[in-house]
């Protein structure tokens, strides 16, 4: 429910993966009707789990650069701006889902500047997920780290 602390969403994909033309139709207009037995036509987007109070950034005033592109061995920062006062958790992930950074804290409204050279440093060049989260909202942006 809403009000438990932690709250785990699970979607389950089932299915084989192969449509054997004898396991579909095609009606008059040309339509093909299957039971999608691979399981492939799902789409997800912008899903949000929470209280509500989330912020649409479509029209907001909030500002997100990583910079230079791309990361570089030695230089990689990450500037934002804030429109208020608020905690932030900055998370970046591999491809593979992994975090391989984190820095939750308190950051004050206008241009704020975060050194990656820790970031940098601990990991391999690749492409990254870099995520953005307060207690109403949520921004993803991608990164490269070339050494």
């Amino acid at each position: 429910t809403a009000e438990s602390p932690s709250v785990i969403i699970k979607f389950v994909f089932t299915g084989n993966g192969k449509l054997l033309e004898e396991q579909a139709f095609t009606v008059e207009n040309g339509t093909i009707i299957t039971n999608n037995i691979g399981g492939n036509w799902l789409y997800i987007d912008n899903i949000r789990v929470g209280n509500g109070g989330w912020e649409d950034f479509s029209n907001n005033n909030f500002e997100i650069n990583l910079i230079p592109q791309p990361f570089t061995e030695n230089e990689g920062f990450l500037k934002f701006r804030i429109e208020e006062e608020q905690f932030l958790n900055i998370s970046i992930y591999d491809l593979f889902g992994k975090r391989v950074y984190e820095n939750g804290k308190i950051y004050y409204s206008g241009n704020n500047t975060l050194p990656l050279i820790d970031f940098i440093n601990k990991n391999k060049s690749g492409l990254y997920i870099v995520t953005l989260n307060s207690s109403n909202f949520s921004i993803n942006k991608r990164i490269i780290l070339k050494k």
